[in-house]
């Protein structure tokens, strides 16, 4: 049994390294393309969580400050998986196609969710 533990290590750990690798990309994505004009009057604490991982971050006064919060979020995305909520971000894969197909939800109002979504697509 602990030859095929020692076979799969390497698989288990690549994996991991891989799904951690999405988060760190998520984070990246959000600090390089945030755009504060489109931003406008966002002014919100935010989680995007995936399963057991989450990202907290706020917007106020069109700056952006990624990281834990003291303050409980006040709109909480959550997605299926990191890798889904990459391609929402970047615009890969499609809002409200998500959405309908149960893969992606918020517990606030959709039109929040597309201000926020915008104030990360630079044009």
């Amino acid at each position: 049994a602990s030859d095929v533990y020692k076979r799969q290590l390497p698989i288990i750990i690549a994996l991991m390294a891989d799904h951690t690798s999405t988060i760190d990309k998520i984070v990246e994505y959000l600090t390089n393309s945030f755009d504060p004009a489109a931003a406008g009057d966002i002014d919100a604490r935010i989680e995007l969580r995936m399963s057991e991982e989450s990202i907290q971050f706020v917007i106020q006064d069109k700056t952006l400050q990624v990281g834990e919060q003291e303050k409980s979020p006040e709109i909480t995305l959550f997605f299926e998986s990191s890798d889904l909520a990459y391609e929402i971000f970047t615009g890969t894969t499609e809002m409200v196609d998500a959405f309908m197909n149960g893969q992606f939800k918020s517990d606030s109002n959709l039109i929040w969710v597309f201000h926020i979504l915008a104030a990360f697509r630079k044009s």
